[in-house]
Protein backbone atom coordinates (compact mmCIF):
# COMPACT_ATOMS: atom_id res chain seq x y z
CA UNK A 1 0.00 0.00 0.00
CA UNK A 2 1.45 3.38 -1.04
CA UNK A 3 1.08 6.34 1.29
CA UNK A 4 -0.43 9.11 -0.85
CA UNK A 5 -2.83 11.10 1.34
CA UNK A 6 -0.82 13.38 3.63
CA UNK A 7 -3.29 16.27 3.70
CA UNK A 8 -6.30 14.03 4.35
CA UNK A 9 -4.53 12.35 7.25
CA UNK A 10 -3.65 15.73 8.73
CA UNK A 11 -7.28 16.88 8.37
CA UNK A 12 -8.69 13.75 9.98
CA UNK A 13 -6.21 14.01 12.85
CA UNK A 14 -7.21 17.58 13.67
CA UNK A 15 -10.92 16.79 13.31
CA UNK A 16 -10.44 13.93 15.80
CA UNK A 17 -8.70 16.26 18.25
CA UNK A 18 -11.49 18.83 17.84
CA UNK A 19 -13.99 16.22 19.02
CA UNK A 20 -12.56 16.68 22.51
CA UNK A 21 -14.21 20.12 22.70
CA UNK A 22 -17.80 18.81 23.09
CA UNK A 23 -16.60 16.46 25.82
CA UNK A 24 -14.84 19.34 27.58
CA UNK A 25 -17.85 21.64 27.50
CA UNK A 26 -20.09 18.76 28.55
CA UNK A 27 -17.90 18.21 31.59
CA UNK A 28 -18.06 21.91 32.46
CA UNK A 29 -21.83 21.99 32.12
CA UNK A 30 -22.66 18.90 34.15
CA UNK A 31 -19.81 18.31 36.59
CA UNK A 32 -17.62 21.37 37.18
CA UNK A 33 -18.75 23.12 40.36
CA UNK A 34 -16.14 25.60 41.68
CA UNK A 35 -17.71 25.80 45.13
CA UNK A 36 -17.81 22.02 45.60
CA UNK A 37 -14.20 21.71 44.39
CA UNK A 38 -13.08 24.44 46.79
CA UNK A 39 -14.90 22.81 49.73
CA UNK A 40 -13.08 19.55 48.94
CA UNK A 41 -9.75 21.36 49.16
CA UNK A 42 -9.15 21.58 45.42
CA UNK A 43 -8.59 24.52 43.10
CA UNK A 44 -11.25 25.10 40.42
CA UNK A 45 -10.15 25.66 36.85
CA UNK A 46 -12.05 28.95 36.70
CA UNK A 47 -14.76 30.92 38.39
CA UNK A 48 -18.08 30.44 36.67
CA UNK A 49 -19.65 33.35 34.91
CA UNK A 50 -22.96 34.10 36.70
CA UNK A 51 -24.72 34.23 33.33
CA UNK A 52 -23.13 31.11 31.91
CA UNK A 53 -21.71 27.75 32.97
CA UNK A 54 -18.63 28.29 30.81
CA UNK A 55 -15.55 30.47 31.29
CA UNK A 56 -15.40 33.79 29.53
CA UNK A 57 -12.56 33.78 27.01
CA UNK A 58 -11.31 37.11 25.74
CA UNK A 59 -10.88 37.73 22.02
CA UNK A 60 -7.17 38.28 22.54
CA UNK A 61 -6.84 34.78 24.00
CA UNK A 62 -8.44 33.24 20.90
CA UNK A 63 -5.73 34.81 18.73
CA UNK A 64 -3.00 33.76 21.17
CA UNK A 65 -4.19 30.16 21.06
CA UNK A 66 -4.57 30.27 17.27
CA UNK A 67 -0.82 30.83 16.76
CA UNK A 68 0.41 27.47 18.13
CA UNK A 69 -2.61 25.71 16.60
CA UNK A 70 -1.78 27.00 13.11
CA UNK A 71 1.90 26.17 13.46
CA UNK A 72 1.00 22.68 14.65
CA UNK A 73 -1.19 22.12 11.59
CA UNK A 74 1.38 23.55 9.17
CA UNK A 75 4.25 21.57 10.69
CA UNK A 76 2.32 18.30 10.69
CA UNK A 77 1.21 18.83 7.11
CA UNK A 78 4.76 19.55 5.97
CA UNK A 79 6.15 16.43 7.60
CA UNK A 80 3.35 14.30 6.14
CA UNK A 81 4.26 15.61 2.68
CA UNK A 82 7.89 14.71 3.34
CA UNK A 83 6.80 11.18 4.17
CA UNK A 84 5.72 10.79 0.54
CA UNK A 85 9.36 10.78 -0.60
CA UNK A 86 11.19 8.88 2.15
CA UNK A 87 10.67 5.67 4.07
CA UNK A 88 9.02 5.65 7.48
CA UNK A 89 12.31 4.81 9.22
CA UNK A 90 14.04 7.84 7.69
CA UNK A 91 11.04 10.02 8.49
CA UNK A 92 10.99 9.00 12.16
CA UNK A 93 14.69 9.77 12.61
CA UNK A 94 14.87 12.99 10.61
CA UNK A 95 11.99 14.50 12.56
CA UNK A 96 14.30 14.49 15.60
CA UNK A 97 15.58 17.77 14.15
CA UNK A 98 12.80 19.42 16.12
CA UNK A 99 15.01 18.98 19.21
CA UNK A 100 17.79 20.96 17.56
CA UNK A 101 15.50 23.80 16.51
CA UNK A 102 13.82 23.99 19.93
CA UNK A 103 17.22 24.28 21.64
CA UNK A 104 18.28 27.09 19.29
CA UNK A 105 14.99 28.99 19.72
CA UNK A 106 15.08 28.62 23.48
CA UNK A 107 18.61 29.96 23.61
CA UNK A 108 18.42 32.83 21.12
CA UNK A 109 14.72 33.80 21.19
CA UNK A 110 13.54 33.04 24.71
CA UNK A 111 17.02 33.80 26.12
CA UNK A 112 16.95 30.64 28.25
CA UNK A 113 20.03 28.87 29.53
CA UNK A 114 20.94 25.68 27.69
CA UNK A 115 23.46 23.68 29.67
CA UNK A 116 26.49 21.92 28.27
CA UNK A 117 25.08 18.41 28.54
CA UNK A 118 21.96 19.61 26.74
CA UNK A 119 24.07 20.99 23.89
CA UNK A 120 25.83 17.62 23.78
CA UNK A 121 22.47 15.91 23.28
CA UNK A 122 21.56 18.42 20.55
CA UNK A 123 24.85 17.76 18.72
CA UNK A 124 24.33 13.98 18.92
CA UNK A 125 20.81 14.39 17.48
CA UNK A 126 22.08 16.58 14.66
CA UNK A 127 24.84 14.11 13.77
CA UNK A 128 22.39 11.21 13.84
CA UNK A 129 20.01 13.01 11.48
CA UNK A 130 22.90 13.83 9.14
CA UNK A 131 24.02 10.18 9.04
CA UNK A 132 20.48 8.96 8.35
CA UNK A 133 19.93 11.58 5.65
CA UNK A 134 23.18 10.77 3.86
CA UNK A 135 22.48 7.04 3.99
CA UNK A 136 19.01 7.60 2.49
CA UNK A 137 20.60 9.29 -0.53
CA UNK A 138 22.24 6.00 -1.50
CA UNK A 139 19.02 3.97 -1.26
CA UNK A 140 17.97 3.13 -4.85
CA UNK A 141 14.39 2.40 -3.79
CA UNK A 142 13.79 5.99 -2.64
CA UNK A 143 13.37 8.88 -5.06
CA UNK A 144 13.45 12.60 -4.34
CA UNK A 145 15.01 12.00 -0.94
CA UNK A 146 16.30 15.55 -0.71
CA UNK A 147 12.83 16.92 -1.36
CA UNK A 148 11.35 14.71 1.34
CA UNK A 149 14.01 15.61 3.87
CA UNK A 150 13.54 19.27 3.00
CA UNK A 151 9.80 19.08 3.76
CA UNK A 152 10.43 17.23 7.02
CA UNK A 153 13.12 19.77 7.94
CA UNK A 154 10.72 22.63 7.35
CA UNK A 155 8.01 20.85 9.33
CA UNK A 156 10.41 20.33 12.24
CA UNK A 157 11.24 24.03 12.29
CA UNK A 158 7.56 24.97 12.31
CA UNK A 159 6.87 22.47 15.09
CA UNK A 160 9.75 23.95 17.08
CA UNK A 161 8.16 27.39 16.65
CA UNK A 162 4.93 25.92 17.99
CA UNK A 163 6.62 24.53 21.10
CA UNK A 164 8.45 27.83 21.67
CA UNK A 165 5.21 29.79 21.33
CA UNK A 166 3.46 27.49 23.79
CA UNK A 167 6.25 27.91 26.33
CA UNK A 168 6.20 31.68 25.84
CA UNK A 169 2.40 31.83 26.31
CA UNK A 170 2.45 29.57 29.38
CA UNK A 171 5.28 31.55 30.99
CA UNK A 172 3.39 34.79 30.36
CA UNK A 173 0.27 33.32 31.98
CA UNK A 174 2.29 32.17 35.00
CA UNK A 175 3.82 35.62 35.36
CA UNK A 176 0.34 37.17 35.35
CA UNK A 177 -0.80 34.70 38.03
CA UNK A 178 2.19 35.60 40.20
CA UNK A 179 1.60 39.33 39.82
CA UNK A 180 -2.10 39.15 40.69
CA UNK A 181 -1.70 38.14 44.37
CA UNK A 182 0.90 40.90 44.85
CA UNK A 183 -1.52 43.48 43.46
CA UNK A 184 -4.26 42.16 45.73
CA UNK A 185 -1.97 42.44 48.77
CA UNK A 186 -1.12 46.02 47.81
CA UNK A 187 -4.81 46.78 47.42
CA UNK A 188 -5.55 45.28 50.86
CA UNK A 189 -2.83 47.41 52.43
CA UNK A 190 -4.18 50.60 50.88
CA UNK A 191 -7.72 49.68 51.86
CA UNK A 192 -6.77 50.12 55.51
CA UNK A 193 -9.37 49.29 58.17
CA UNK A 194 -9.04 46.20 60.35
CA UNK A 195 -7.50 46.07 63.83
CA UNK A 196 -4.31 47.77 62.74
CA UNK A 197 -5.84 51.20 62.31
CA UNK A 198 -6.08 53.35 59.22
CA UNK A 199 -3.11 53.57 56.90
CA UNK A 200 -1.78 56.84 55.62
CA UNK A 201 0.12 56.85 52.30
CA UNK A 202 2.91 59.37 51.98
CA UNK A 203 5.76 59.64 49.47
CA UNK A 204 5.57 56.03 48.34
CA UNK A 205 5.40 54.60 51.88
CA UNK A 206 2.42 53.36 53.88
CA UNK A 207 2.60 54.34 57.53
CA UNK A 208 -0.02 53.16 60.00
CA UNK A 209 -0.66 52.09 63.51
CA UNK A 210 -0.33 48.41 62.59
CA UNK A 211 3.12 49.00 61.07
CA UNK A 212 4.28 50.87 64.18
CA UNK A 213 3.11 48.08 66.45
CA UNK A 214 4.86 45.48 64.28
CA UNK A 215 8.08 47.50 64.46
CA UNK A 216 7.94 47.76 68.23
CA UNK A 217 7.46 44.02 68.52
Amino acid sequence: MVYTRPLMQTLLMFVAMALALPLYYGYLYFFHDPEAIRRAGGEPMFEKNPRSKYPKIKTKMWFILAAPACTDMLGTMSMMIGLLYVSVSVYQLVRCLVIVYVALLRRFYLKRTVWGYQWLGVIINALSVAIVGISALFDPEQTNVLLGIGWINFGCFVMACQLTLEEFVMDSANDDDEKQPKQQRRGGGRGGGGGGGGAVAGRGRVVGLGAEVGTQQ
